[in-house]
């Protein structure tokens, strides 16, 4: 995991989110969703997961 976190900081490439698709700065999880039909692990806003939460929870 530490090693997943060095390589996201590292890479000169702007994070975008998944979600949105705005650049992601600081505040970010890190969820495993369905997007298009493809299940993967995803870089979210973390607003943004709060929404997928609650959708999840109605």
């Amino acid at each position: 995991m530490i090693s997943f976190i060095k390589k996201l900081f590292n890479k000169k490439n702007k994070l975008t989110c998944a979600v949105c698709g705005e650049e992601i700065h600081n505040n970010f999880r890190v969820m495993y969703l369905k997007i298009n039909g493809c299940y993967g692990t995803y870089e979210v806003h973390y607003n943004c997961a709060e929404k997928i939460i609650e959708e999840i929870k109605k």
